[in-house]
């Protein structure tokens, strides 16, 4: 994961706009009802946890086992009903519910049949904002602590040990449908999974509903430090787990806004 000074600063520069984008939209939502009739499951505490992490298991297998079966389509509509229903919520907040609809369908017919990067991404920057709107609801300060921690030990797992999170990046990369920041910069690839932008986000969303801006925003430039640290010590053409170093990032941003 070690990239050039060019495509280290698009992965960061793309990675700290998605944060700060889902923090916007999580914030207006903090105090707004979701669109859609859309309601966070009705959880809390450490309850949150274990029903994330069930659900993150879940999914996994479920599309590895569909993957195994090569049944792209299912995995297709998958990805087009989550990724439709995440942008939905965060278009909500700029414009009326029908022409987020709108723009989210429009996004996931170009990103499907363009296979273009730079739609790619677009549409990226829009997806986290509705799920932190959907999730954060449900979460407190020490929940999302021990979620972070839990999430990074899974992480480290399934990329060095199992391995089958490399197996589900690769093959939903030759789908087209890839979950995260995809990016090429002459004869380099840089890849930063979905759930690398997903969870800091959740964590900085929270630190904004309980104590403010700072925390929030420490909390994301503690995330990028470690994004940065990550591509900065890996090695080329190799796969890491990168939610370990963005939780580090992450908890370290935090405790120094507390300082502040």
């Amino acid at each position: 994961m070690k990239y050039s000074f060019v495509l280290l600063t698009i992965t960061v520069s793309l990675f700290l706009l998605c944060e700060l984008f889902g923090l916007h939209v999580s914030n207006v939502y903090s105090t707004a009802d979701l669109p859609y009739g859309i309601e966070p499951p009705e959880m809390g505490g450490m309850d949150a946890v274990f029903y994330l992490l069930f659900a993150i298991i879940f999914m996994t297998v479920f599309l590895l086992l569909l993957q195994r079966l090569r049944l792209q389509r299912f995995i297709k509509l998958w990805f087009g009903v989550a990724f439709f229903l995440c942008v939905s919520v965060s278009l909500s907040v700029f414009v009326s519910e029908w022409m987020a609809m709108v723009g989210a369908f429009t996004l996931l017919i170009l990103r499907v049949r363009e296979k273009d990067l730079y739609v790619h991404n677009i549409g990226e920057i829009f997806v986290y904002g509705g799920v932190a709107a959907i999730f954060v609801p449900i979460l407190t300060p020490l929940s999302i602590f021990f979620l972070m921690v839990i999430v990074s030990i899974y992480d480290f797992i399934s990329v060095f040990v199992t391995k089958h999170m490399v197996a589900l990046a690769e093959g939903q990369r030759e789908l087209g449908i890839f979950s995260g920041l995809l990016l090429k910069y002459k004869d380099e690839v840089g890849l930063l999974g979905g759930g690398d932008i997903a969870f800091p986000l959740l964590f900085a969303s929270v630190a904004m509903r309980e104590l403010g801006t700072v925390s929030a925003l420490f909390s994301v430039y503690g995330a990028t430090a470690g994004l940065i640290a990550l591509i900065l010590l890996g090695r080329k053409n190799k796969y890491y787990p990168a939610l370990p170093f963005l939780t580090l990032g992450t908890l370290f941003g935090f405790a120094l806004s507390l300082i502040f």
